[in-house]
């Protein structure tokens, strides 16, 4: 922004009609593109914390919450290094209404699986080949509803809440 403004407070009465030109243009752009970063600066960072509320990191918690409230787990097991989980995280799970819903009707947990040590539990119940793996599990018989891997990439967000919904109607 700052160099935006030098370019325009710069401009003097003895500079060519060119260079004025130039001047002007380099310290609008400059001052526009500040503007447009700093917009798109704020609006990451509040999207990454309503994404980041939306998630527990403790396994037992939230099986016990899950099991207070009648709700499914909904459990997103990946790793840092994971082009698809992190695809999958900043696209699908950053999609405001599927948020809403998670939300809504489950209780959710994000899990690092390359340093968490609750992946053995849940390993006991789900085979997990690699990440990313996400599932659905019934906290009262801890047995898995339903198992997605990469096949969430690039899906409709419409097509998975309408998974999600008849989910939530599932008992085992």
């Amino acid at each position: 922004f700052s160099v935006g403004l030098y370019y325009l407070k710069t401009i003097s009465s003895k500079d060519s009609y060119t260079w004025k030109w130039i001047k002007n243009i380099t310290g609008i752009g400059c001052c526009a593109c500040a503007v447009i970063l700093a917009f798109q600066a704020a609006k990451n960072t509040i999207g990454m914390h309503q994404t980041e509320s939306l998630w527990l990191h403790d396994y037992q918690e939230a099986l016990h919450l899950a099991q207070q409230e009648g709700k499914k787990v909904f459990i997103d097991i990946g790793a840092p290094y994971c082009s698809l989980c992190t695809a999958i995280d900043t696209t699908l799970f950053a999609d405001h209404q599927v948020q809403t819903n998670l939300q809504k009707d489950f209780i959710c947990l994000k899990i690092d699986g390359s340093s968490n040590s609750c992946i053995k539990e849940i390993e006991k119940n789900c085979k997990i080949l690699g990440f990313p793996t996400i599932l659905v599990m019934d906290p009262s018989s801890n047995k898995v509803i339903k198992k997605w891997q990469s096949e969430l990439y690039g899906v409709d967000s419409n097509d998975f809440i309408k998974d999600l919904q008849e989910l939530k109607h599932l008992n085992y």
